[in-house]
Order: structure tokens, then sequence, then C-alpha cells
């Protein structure tokens, strides 16, 4: 039996397509990998919008350089707390990918910097 991963385990989209609609355009999004990744928090902060107070946590993901090779800041990372992605699941957490770091340090690794979306996947379709 393999050891059981700390990591867990994430599913990175992109986006693939636009549909028009009569209000909104809707976005079609594709997986591109899935990879078992560290998350950890970097910082939350509330910022003013719309009159609003609007909460912002970002986030730093490392994983494997092959794994994740090929992202970019066009991309989503998904996270199922149930680990199931097929379908991904409407209350999967979404983060939108602010910068890919490349390995300066010769870890074989790549630094995401992320930010947690407000909404669930299943709001965003």
């Amino acid at each position: 039996m393999p050891p059981a991963r700390k990591t867990p385990l994430f599913v990175i989209v992109q986006h693939y397509a636009t549909t028009p609609s009569d209000w909104n355009d809707k976005k079609i999004w594709v997986p591109f990998t899935e990879a078992w990744v560290s998350i950890t928090p970097d910082r939350g902060r509330e910022i003013q919008a719309a009159d609003e107070t609007v909460a912002v946590a970002t986030h730093t993901i490392r994983g494997d350089f092959l794994t994740l090779e090929g992202i970019s800041e066009k991309m989503r990372v998904i996270y199922s707390p149930a680990g199931v992605y097929d379908p991904i699941p409407n209350d999967a957490q979404v983060y939108d990918v602010l910068a890919v770091m490349p390995d300066e340090d010769a870890r074989q690794d790549i630094m995401l910097k992320v930010q947690l979306n407000g909404r669930r996947y299943g709001v965003l379709q």
C-alpha cells in the first residue's frame, strides 16, 4: 500500500472559451492538470470596494516543477475538501493565480501566489 500523502490534491483549470449570454458571458474552464501541492496562507486584509468592506486572503502554493510546468496567471486552482473532482463539486474553493514564481533556488518546484476567491465554484459557473 502506498504511503498516505499529507498534502491535498488540487486541480488547475484554464479558461477555454466564453459563451455569449443575455446578461453575462459564461466562461468555460477545462482541467489543465492535477497536482499534489502544499498551500500556506500569507496574509489577510480588508479593503474598501464599492462602499463596502471586502476581505482578501492571499496564499502561497508550492508544487513539483514537472507537475506545474506551463501554469500561468490566467488559470485558477480548485480545491475540494472531499477530494472529488469529477465532476468538480459546487462547494469547491477557487483560487485565482496572481503570479507564478520560477525555481530560483534549484529546489525543483514552483511557487504560485494565489488569492482566495470569495465565491465557490458553483457560483462562478
